[in-house]
């Protein structure tokens, strides 16, 4: 998979649980920058990129999902080891 199909992926995902316009989601976005991005959303964000990408996520990369940027890594990493 490319890195242009992994992020059209991701922001499919993070605008439908964060309510946002696919185009407005890029490295920026974090909860900082997004009040939709909760605790509540954060958890809807881990489990739509475990069941998209059929990975599942280690705890530590769970707590340092803090941005679009961190959960493309996540996922390239994740990529890379399958």
């Amino acid at each position: 998979m490319n890195s242009t199909e992994t992020d059209q992926r991701l922001k499919l995902i993070f605008s439908t649980i964060l309510e946002l316009p696919a185009d407005s989601i890029d490295d920026t976005l974090t909860p900082q920058t997004c009040a939709k991005w909760d605790s509540l959303n954060q958890i809807h964000l881990i489990n739509g990129i475990e069941e998209e990408f059929g990975l599942q996520m280690e705890f530590e990369d769970q707590m340092r999902l803090l941005s679009f940027a961190i959960a493309r890594e996540i996922v390239a990493a994740a990529s890379a080891t399958t």
